[in-house]
């Protein structure tokens, strides 16, 4: 029986009119019962909370552990760039090549900011990097900002 249940039967032991129990040994049967009901969920409770406790310890452990993954993974693919210096390289296990992309670089954003303001993006002034990359490859020139090609190593 839930809380509930046992809570009406205590209710129906009682006489309405005179407020004597009926059935004094079942009466107390049910509040004992009562009680062990009380305890039991309490403890449950306690337990779900320790339960939720272990899980976000557990969460930050593997959290942690992932990060130390994916930066050694980050620096190992970069030792493994750097080895093959943009040269393709197979194996029935693995495949590594390489593909370009352009990216833009600007010396000093503020800088370039107050310079070009019409690159600036609304609410609060940011440099807008892929504005500025499409007008230098359209051979405008701005002062402080260069187009770099860069190998980016793919591995599957």
């Amino acid at each position: 029986m839930n809380l509930y249940e046992i809570n009406s039967e205590i209710c129906n032991l009682v006489d309405t009119e005179t407020g004597e129990v009926m059935d004094f040994e079942k009466f107390s049967e049910l509040n004992i019962a009562l009680e062990e009901k009380k305890e039991n969920i309490a403890l449950f409770v306690k337990n779900l909370k320790a339960e939720a406790g272990a899980i976000d310890e557990e969460i930050k452990n593997l959290t942690e552990r992932k990060n130390t993954k994916t930066a050694q993974a980050e620096r190992l693919s970069k030792y493994l760039s750097n080895f093959l210096n943009g040269e393709r390289f197979e194996t029935a296990k693995v495949s590594c090549s390489f593909r370009k992309s352009t990216v833009c670089e600007v010396a000093n954003e503020s800088e370039f900011l107050t310079k070009y303001p019409e690159f600036a993006k609304p609410q609060p002034p940011k440099l807008n990097k892929s504005d500025v990359k499409t007008a230098l490859k359209n051979g405008t020139e701005l002062t402080g900002a260069v187009l770099i090609e860069k190998q980016n190593l793919v591995v599957r």
